[in-house]
């Protein structure tokens, strides 16, 4: 699973990661037991998953961009699910087909999204449509 990280999804006071150690949870804690094991207000989910031992866990960091197909340890295309946590700033035209694409190549996507006036970035957009 990929968490997405490049759309501000910590700024101002969100918190939509899974862990601080970017891209792999496991560097912060390769052993999680308990949500506190990972820092994120996600951490829970991503230590429930991590426990199973059925998921490997990576997030997009910051500075990033979502791509499909272009070879990159991160891309899409190595994954079976992507999470989009609120995002705070809008998708470029590229990630938006990135994302399509993964889609239709039978890609999970999980989106959240939580309320309006969440625009935690102050740019004038929120991740809900208003």
């Amino acid at each position: 699973m990929l968490f997405d990280n490049t759309k501000a999804e910590t700024a101002g006071n969100a918190d939509w990661i899974i862990s601080t150690s970017q891209p792999d949870p496991l560097a912060q804690n390769a052993n999680p037991t308990t949500e506190a094991s990972w820092t994120g207000a996600l951490s829970a989910w991503g230590v429930a998953l991590q426990k199973t031992g059925a998921y490997s866990l990576k997030t997009l960091p910051s500075g990033s961009t979502i791509t499909y197909g272009t070879g990159g340890a991160l891309d899409l295309a190595n994954f079976d699910t992507f999470v989009l946590p609120e995002p705070n700033v809008r998708l470029s035209t590229a990630e938006k087909t990135a994302v399509m694409t993964f889609v239709q190549h039978g890609g999970g996507l999980f989106l959240i999204s939580d309320h309006t006036a969440s625009d935690r970035n102050n740019d004038g957009w929120d991740s809900p449509p208003s």
